[in-house]
């Protein structure tokens, strides 16, 4: 019975897939400045932080072998020695609970910086790797992996900008890769077909501002984490790490969110708006003090709006607004008034109607905005406001 019992445990462990999980992201760029975000600036930093403990959290919870870092972990390659102390504690409490982190530098903290934060000993209970041509050794609990880098901007950069070709050793082979997007959006300078040849068993891919799996004929190699917390309104949505199952039959990913709030673009239809107020009314029914808003107004208006003075006046009525002026004006009521008129303003709109049915169309409301702006830097009259 005892040799049953043995036989059948043994099968049982040896169907055990021998796996790896991997959490991936990149590009988190802490302590970036942010000044575009204005007043809101110093709490976005602080999300970006709380972006990286996020990362932490999941890659205890979900019990990851490695924290795969691919590149602008650090806005800089001389961030404050405060930073450098925060995510030495984070990483080397993580490494506590059974997950050990991999470094790239990326285009930001750059290795090629004689003073960078990586050319040092800063994280010591994690690897930096400076995109050597040769794998890196690592035992990770009773995995023995190989941990292959490649950068622009690491040391020995012009070796590493060949492939990261797998070596003839045991054990898994993972590849951080920190490069620049292709041409067209959403496109990747790493082709499936050169990954497929590299022969690893997951690359890690950075410098990307959305997440995109790397696949060849349906087999994922690879990801693409994208930013894990929306630098600007071209990393809107939800931003996500990928977690990464590998050695099993085929590479299972998944998605965690990781964001403390969303970058959320919109369109507002202000048509019919007759005045300024009006319009702000229909601005503050959209009002939520957590939400980063990209708002785009369109619609026919009855007088140009002031961006300026609705972003003052709708403050505190979102943590951030940005707002997009598409609306139309030559054409509204308003308009025909003002060009009735024999002075200034009336030879203004004149014109601009003029114009407007000359041009193509593409090109309406570049004429519309510059009428607006005009308008507005002039004073309004006969119903409009000033």
């Amino acid at each position: 019975m005892c040799c049953i019992a043995c036989l059948c445990r043994d099968v049982i462990e040896g169907a055990k897939p021998n796996v790896i999980r991997i959490l991936h992201s990149g590009d988190l760029h802490l302590e970036a400045p942010l000044a575009e975000w204005g007043a809101s600036a110093a709490a976005r930093r602080e999300d970006f932080w709380a972006a990286f403990e996020t990362l932490l959290a999941l890659a205890a919870r979900h019990r990851a072998h490695l924290l795969l870092l691919a590149g602008n972990l650090f806005h800089s390659p001389r961030p404050t020695a405060a930073a450098v102390e925060r995510v030495r504690t984070g990483l080397d409490a993580l490494r506590e609970q059974g997950t050990h982190a991999v470094l790239l530098p990326g285009s930001h903290d750059s290795l090629l910086v004689g003073d960078s934060v990586y050319r040092g000993e800063a994280f010591p209970g994690s690897t930096v790797l400076r995109s050597a041509p040769q794998p890196v050794p690592l035992q990770v609990g009773e995995h023995r992996v190989w941990l292959y880098g490649r950068s622009r901007f690491g040391l020995g950069s012009g070796a590493a900008e060949g492939g990261l070709n797998r070596s003839d050793a045991e054990g898994f082979h993972i590849g951080l890769v920190h490069e620049p997007e292709g041409s067209a959006p959403g496109s990747s300078v790493l082709p499936a077909s050169e990954i497929r040849r590299w022969g690893l068993d997951y690359v890690a891919g950075g410098y990307a501002r959305r997440m995109q799996e790397l696949q060849d004929d349906g087999e994922i190699l690879g990801c693409l984490a994208g930013s894990p917390e929306g630098r600007d309104f071209r990393e809107s949505g939800v931003r996500c790490a990928v977690l990464a199952t590998v050695g099993g039959p085929a590479t299972g990913i998944e998605t965690l969110t990781t964001c403390r709030r969303q970058l959320t673009e919109r369109h507002l239809d202000l048509n019919g708006c007759d005045s300024q107020a009006d319009a702000l009314e229909k601005i503050f029914a959209l009002a939520d003090g957590e939400l980063l808003l990209r708002l785009t107004l369109t619609g026919q208006v009855e007088t140009p709006l002031d961006c300026g003075a609705l972003t003052m006046a709708a403050a505190g009525k979102f943590h951030y607004l940005q707002l997009q002026d598409q609306t139309e004006f030559v054409g509204g009521r308003l308009a025909h008034r003002l060009a009735a008129g024999n002075d200034f303003q009336g030879l203004l709109v004149r014109r601009a109607q003029e114009l407007w049915k000359r041009v193509e169309v593409k090109q309406r409301p570049v004429v519309d905005a510059a009428l607006r702006e005009l308008l507005l830097r002039t004073g309004l009259r006969n119903g409009g406001e000033s």
